[in-house]
């Protein structure tokens, strides 16, 4: 994969000229609103093919897929630019054959929220195995409940040859995660808070049942793992799998806000552990880097001595952080890009993490508030990804979804063969 970073005076018509591709797919490809005006510092993907396409009046996806031998799927990951449709254009040059990875097979999760467009589920679908429907959860009536439209997220999954994910949370109805309806669904209340999960996983024809409890306090690991226990049991009476996510730790002593349940306890019980890892993201209002390859390797570490590296799926966060001096703000990457234009802001590397972050001067009469941005470029996402064959691990969580950004599955499909169902 060959990366250009943006120097001063860079104009795409020398980028294109210099690696002999064509400039509107560079455009494309980067996602790129103003050709006119590039950002230094930036990193721009050079879609280098080992073989093109060139669209001719009349011709279909369909019909170039079957002309070229390769499915569609494979046409909308080489081309992230057609956003997962058949919307092609006389004149317009696709990707068509790239040199197979060498890193081996992956499942790679990713998590729609309500906030998802229809646009960004289609871009994404071609590179997941799994797409987590996030969330349900339960009532006060004690019925489960779905915060936005999941029937067109499972016919749009199906349709992808993707697996739909039914993810549970213990949140209340202001959306915050709570002790008290984690309390109201285990001790006394497991067995009809597990029958109610099963039956509707199997209305809505879920063949993975996804848990996301968080806020357990500590002296309630025993009753999270007697709900896993029975939830287990009968899922797999129903052929149902059973996915949990579990917050990233170092060690056996530090303090788990998340999930108080050792590890290998809660490995020993479900089918796949999603490792938070953007959970270190949120921690300080300090501007720091969004959850590094360190801190990354150190989780890795510590998860993989106490479960089956197979059993494991790394969480890559799709969201950049902006700093104030009121705090931090989880922003999109797409956001954070046209941010630094707008603030003509050049993107610096952080030493110590190699990761971009660049800052701007906001002034309010005699006041003036320093914003810093830490987000991910292909080189750093590169990186991170690179750890899921370092350790041996099962795949790749995608958190959220809801912004399309090829920064993230470019590189993962030049690495990676993705796995599908």
């Amino acid at each position: 994969m060959i990366i250009h970073k943006v120097v001063k005076n860079d104009t795409l018509y020398n980028i294109a000229k210099k690696y002999g591709v064509s400039l509107s797919k560079i455009i494309e490809d980067n996602n790129i609103k103003n050709p006119d005006k590039l950002i230094v510092g930036q990193e721009l993907y050079i879609p280098k093919s080992s073989a093109t396409h060139t669209v001719r009046g009349g011709e279909t996806l369909g019909r170039i897929s079957n002309d070229v031998g390769v499915d569609k799927d494979y046409l909308y990951r080489l081309n992230p630019s057609l956003y997962g449709t058949e919307d092609i254009y006389p004149g317009q040059i696709l990707n068509v054959l790239y040199q197979s990875p060498s890193m081996g097979a992956i499942s790679v999760s990713g998590f729609a929220t309500p906030k998802i467009t229809e646009r960004d589920l289609r871009a994404s679908l071609p590179y997941l195995t799994y797409v987590s429907v996030y969330s349900h959860r339960f009532n006060q009536d004690g019925e489960i409940v779905c915060d936005f439209n999941q029937d067109m997220i499972i016919s749009l999954a199906n349709s992808y040859s993707v697996i739909p994910l039914m993810t549970l949370t213990n949140t209340n109805s202001s959306g915050n995660y709570s002790a008290d309806v984690f309390a109201s669904l285990t001790g006394n209340n497991t067995k009809n808070s597990v029958s109610a999960i099963t039956e509707y996983a199997k209305k809505y024809g879920y063949s993975v049942v996804h848990i996301d409890f968080e806020m357990i306090p500590p002296d309630s690991a025993d009753d999270y793992a007697e709900f896993l226990i029975f939830l287990r049991g009968s899922l797999k009476e129903n052929n149902i799998s059973l996915f949990v996510s579990v917050a990233p730790r170092y060690d056996d002593y530090s303090e788990n806000i998340y999930t108080p349940i050792n590890y290998g306890r809660l490995c020993s019980i479900c089918d796949l552990v999603y490792l938070m890892s953007y959970e270190i993201s949120k921690q300080g209002n300090t501007p720091h880097p969004t959850a590094t390859t360190a801190d990354l390797e150190r989780a890795l570490r510590y998860i993989t001595s106490k479960c089956p590296a197979s059993k494991i799926s790394l969480g890559i966060p799709n969201y950049a952080y902006e700093y104030d001096k009121n705090g931090a703000y989880p922003i999109s990457d797409e956001y954070a890009m046209s941010l630094a234009l707008r603030k003509n802001a050049a993107i610096e590397t952080d030493e110590e993490s190699d990761t971009p972050y660049f800052s701007y001067v906001e002034r309010n009469g005699r006041n003036t508030d320093i914003h810093t941005v830490h987000t991910d470029n292909f080189t750093s996402l590169s990186e991170k990804l690179s750890l899921i064959y370092d350790f041996g691990i099962m795949g790749v969580s995608i958190y959220p979804i809801d912004n399309f950004n090829p920064k993230i599955y470019l590189p993962l499909m030049r690495m990676y063969n993705i796995l599908k169902r």
